[in-house]
């Protein structure tokens, strides 16, 4: 069985003004299983540079909101959570 842990991720300032995870995640319904898996890092992106996180994670929970075996539709809307809006790192969940 895999670990599941907690992490703080740090969002990266983007060319357009913004933060953001800077992170590539996919839905995966095929190989996986269904759920939310981590594919790929923004070169440079700080989510990358902490290196708590991993290709192939799956994400469980996004800002306090449950994402497991969720499609991006779920992970947009745990995204947009306002508690977390104006914070310099967004906590999740992994597997």
């Amino acid at each position: 069985m895999t670990d599941v842990y907690d992490v703080d991720v740090p969002k990266t300032l983007g060319e357009d003004g913004k933060y953001s995870l800077k992170i590539d995640i996919r839905s995966d319904d095929d190989v996986l299983g269904p759920g939310l898996f981590i594919y790929g890092f923004m070169p440079g992106s700080n989510a990358e540079k902490q290196g708590m996180l991993h290709v192939g994670d799956e994400l469980l929970c996004v800002n306090d909101i449950d994402v497991e075996g969720g499609a991006l539709d779920d992970l947009i809307f745990a995204m947009q959570n306002e508690d977390y809006a104006e914070s310099d790192v967004v906590p999740v969940m992994v597997r």
